[in-house]
């Protein structure tokens, strides 16, 4: 059975002294408890339970160090939630601790007023509520991070407020929203996503210009936030009724327009989501000739005219992937009865020029060679692998993942999902509602780190020492230290020197994460995508999917003009054909004149 030592605990974070971070380490630890979702006390510790939570509440009141009393707030936020969700408490001795504390600091110090209240109501929303007021009034007084932490307590709460629209208008919520501040705009931008439903199409109309101008905004969250609002508007005002009404008819179009720049946005992860939302059924339909003439009907913009067409036999090439006969062989059997061999082709971006090496010389294999090879791998191993990849999966396991809110970052043309921000990395100094200060919920993957050199294999057999210490005897090396610590206590710091070590590697830095952008730029502009996988023998390989001639094809026309209107043309020409096979003269005739 599990016993935690609530006492222990409550030592830990029940010192009275201001100045200090000792009591840090309980706060932690009661942290983690509740992490683990175990109660916060216990009765059987001895200790009286008002007096164990006006203990922890009370550093709260110490605003010397963040770390303890923002900790603290999370951790009665999170108390809050455990009393409310599992024993059904809703009012006692507890809120009104933390209500009396929050109350002292409103009348004291607005900012860590605000700042205990932010991580209060990150795990504890209602408590919100009767503050709210209070939220609103210091919107106008306060800047920078303490204007982000107001509104994240006003996300919190966005479909509980009344009339929230009016209230944000009163404080000029579309100059805040303005403000080149990424972390504030992306909390702006969830606001108008979560109160959108409850707004009147005049209102949508006001904060739309502000919306769409983060078209253009240099972070893909920001513009992903943008598209969702934008989506949300398409698919809800597209219906007859708010066609109707001419206000909602303004939004509607201009959604519209914006969401068709997106199908070029220049980030690979917020095009796919867009292209996704268009491609949809529910969108563009699913008959062949259908979506052909929605297409050239309803998705041209000048904005985009530039990329139209391969866009547009990307929609209808998409259609294809859902078909039975994508997957089929388009010759039955081969030439002759002989043996295939996998042809690795090497696409890393590093080594285009490969290519022209001379077939006998093993430079291509070492060069793959060198960059695969690891600790303790045999020769042999090293050449079965050498420019190997993994070809673009084709036979689906599982059905394709789509993001919540019906956005989906499946490429049909690979096969699979992607990461729509794999390439872009957020801030780790970003102070926002998901940041904690809680060990417990602290990110380490937040960015990426250096890969760990492997270790020797005598590792830590020997004790490390200073130069000079004989560690095989501790007691001689334990005198030797103290010795050398003594005499490194009698120098000085040159602070001149030091400064310059310290400004060398400032440009150190700088000049690698230069390096850094330069190279994934040039990853971006060289990297290839395999979209099949080929195959060598005495004779031509003619088993070749449809998949495989149809991918190709349209990566291709994707990043040569020439080759779309090619493709678009024969694709027209192909569904027109059909048409006249399959159609009646009246039905020829309305489907000609609309074109």
């Amino acid at each position: 059975c599990l016993s935690i030592p609530y006492r222990i605990i409550f030592e830990q974070f029940s010192g009275e002294d201001p100045n200090t971070k000792d009591n840090s380490v309980g706060i932690q630890l009661l942290g983690i408890v509740l992490a683990n979702n175990l109660p916060p006390y216990d009765p059987k510790c001895e200790i009286d339970h008002v007096r164990y939570f006006q203990a922890l509440a009370n550093n709260m009141a110490f605003v010397r160090y963040k770390e303890i009393y923002a900790a603290a707030a999370e951790v009665l936020g999170l108390i809050l939630q455990y009393i409310t969700e599992k024993e059904k408490i809703y009012d006692g001795p507890i809120y009104d601790i933390v209500i009396k504390q929050l109350k002292q600091h409103q009348n004291t110090r607005e900012d860590k007023f605000i700042m205990c209240l932010n991580k209060l109501v990150k795990n504890f929303p209602p408590l919100a509520d009767r503050f709210m007021n209070a939220v609103f009034f210091l919107i106008p007084k306060l800047h920078g991070v303490m204007k982000t932490y107001c509104l994240e307590v006003i996300m919190c709460r966005t479909e509980q407020i009344p009339s929230l629209y009016l209230q944000l208008k009163s404080k000029d919520f579309t100059q805040v929203m303005s403000h080149r501040d990424d972390e504030r705009q992306i909390v702006c931008l969830d606001i108008v996503c979560k109160m959108l439903p409850k707004l009147k199409p005049a209102e949508v109309q006001e904060l739309l210009p502000t919306v769409t101008g983060f078209i253009t905004h240099p972070s893909p969250l920001c513009r992903g936030r943008m598209y969702d609002i934008l989506m949300w508007i398409y698919d809800n005002y597209r219906d007859p009724e708010s066609q109707a009404d001419e206000k909602s008819s303004e939004v509607f179009k201009l959604a519209k327009e914006v969401l068709l720049q997106g199908l070029i946005d220049e980030n690979s992860g917020l095009q796919l989501i867009v292209r996704n939302f268009w491609g949809d059924e529910t969108r563009l339909p699913g008959n062949t000739l259908d979506r052909m003439l929605t297409l050239l009907s309803s998705l041209y913009s000048t904005k985009i005219e530039t990329q139209y067409l391969s866009l547009a036999t990307s929609f209808l090439l998409e259609m294809t992937s859902k078909s039975p006969d994508y997957s089929r062989k388009m010759f039955e059997y081969p030439l002759s009865e002989c043996k295939f061999q996998e042809f690795a082709v090497d696409s890393n971006w590093r080594f285009r020029s490969t290519v022209l090496t001379p077939m006998f010389v093993e430079t291509q294999a070492s060069q793959s060679t060198s960059r695969h090879r690891l600790p303790g791998d045999s020769l042999s191993t090293r050449g079965s692998m050498s420019g190997q990849l993994r070809a673009t999966q084709q036979q689906y396991e599982f059905t394709p993942t789509q993001n919540i809110g019906g956005r989906s970052s499946f490429n049909w043309l690979i096969g699979n999902s992607v990461d729509t921000f794999a390439e872009y990395a957020v801030s780790p100094s970003s102070e926002s509602l998901s940041s904690s200060m809680l060990l417990i919920h602290k990110r380490a993957d937040r960015t990426q780190r250096a890969a760990f050199k492997p270790l020797g294999p005598h590792f830590g057999e020997k004790r490390l020492g200073l130069p000079g210490d004989e560690v095989d005897s501790k007691t001689k090396g334990i005198d030797e230290r103290a010795e050398i610590l003594r005499l490194r206590r009698r120098f000085l710091k040159d602070q001149e020197k030091l400064s310059l070590i310290y400004a060398r590697k400032g440009v150190a830095e700088m000049k690698q994460e230069k390096e850094l952008k330069t190279e994934l730029k040039m990853k971006h502009d060289a990297q290839v995508t395999l979209y099949r996988r080929y195959r060598q023998g005495d004779l031509p390989d003619i088993q070749i999917e449809y998949s495989s001639l149809i991918t190709p094809l349209q990566g291709l026309a994707q990043r040569d003009s020439t080759v779309a209107k090619q493709l678009f043309c024969s694709l027209f020409a192909g569904i027109l054909e059909e048409m006249k096979k399959s159609k009646s003269p009246s039905e020829k005739k309305s489907t000609i004149q609309q074109l």
